[in-house]
């Protein structure tokens, strides 16, 4: 079945929020109520890539989310991510356990008043795991 993998969403809570969160099978999990997500805003379209490689025989796994934004999001607090596709389906970014996801932000002020002014924003998780549907 082919399904689109847009992202159309970006949220985020702070990882300390997701105490109760249960993996349910190997590629599902299963978050706690009353988790207060904050949208982040977004130019369309956001990406996301997931590499692999062997690690001192471990297979890991690195999720790299890009978008850009024009609000500022503080790196001071582990934050995990929540990402929505257009279809629907969700994404979690990230545990409330070590190591947390890590955020990268590039502020341009360009030279010309028509070039791009917004914030490149990164995330990059590297887990054992895969990264979870929310469930």
């Amino acid at each position: 079945m082919n399904t689109l993998k847009i992202i159309r969403k970006v949220e985020r809570a702070l990882c300390s929020d997701l105490n109760g969160m249960q993996r349910t099978s190997f590629d599902t999990v299963k978050l706690p109520d009353g988790i207060q997500w904050e949208e982040i805003a977004v130019r369309p379209y956001p990406t996301l890539s997931i590499t692999e490689k062997m690690d001192d025989k471990v297979l890991m796994r690195t999720a790299t989310v890009k978008f850009y934004t024009c609000q500022e999001l503080g790196l001071r607090k582990n934050y995990v991510y929540r990402l929505t596709l257009i279809g629907g389906r969700q994404l979690l970014v990230g545990s409330n356990k070590r190591p947390f996801p890590i955020l990268t932000t590039v502020e341009s002020m360009p030279e010309k008043p028509t070039d791009n002014s917004w914030t490149e924003a990164s995330i990059t998780y590297t887990t054992p795991l895969p990264i979870p549907h929310i469930g």
